[in-house]
């Protein structure tokens, strides 16, 4: 059922009450960010990269309390991270420029090695 089955079971094995998640296929995140979402995080259930105002449901923070939250809507076939997110008190917080550890492929997507070779993905 796609990454929502992933964001649940997280939750449902973590041991602490907030999980970091990210995306296994965007190589380009680094501590920084991270260390900026948890900084921002505070009293929400949720907190998401935004980039470009385009909300990343994979990488963000989440609290372990909302994983009875997924198993209900994966139960109920809501298994779109999206449309599950917006029913819970989160935010989008907008990673760009203006931030000292941003960089152009922050967020590259790469699925297949043809991505790899398009995008000339430098892994060094």
């Amino acid at each position: 059922i796609g990454p929502i089955a992933g964001i649940e079971s997280g939750l449902y094995h973590a041991s602490n009450p907030s999980v970091v998640f990210c995306s296994c296929d965007t190589p380009g995140v680094c501590t920084d960010l991270f260390s900026h979402l948890i900084a921002k995080h505070r009293h929400f259930d949720i907190s998401l990269a935004a980039h470009h105002g385009i909300d990343q449901p994979m990488i963000g923070i989440y609290q372990r309390s909302t994983q009875s939250f997924f198993a209900e809507s994966i139960r109920q076939g809501n298994t779109k991270p999206p449309r599950a997110i917006k029913a819970l008190n989160w935010q989008a917080i907008e990673i760009g420029p203006q931030l000292n550890f941003y960089q152009n492929d922050l967020f590259l997507n790469l699925n297949t090695p043809q991505d790899v070779k398009n995008n000339e993905y430098d892994q060094s």
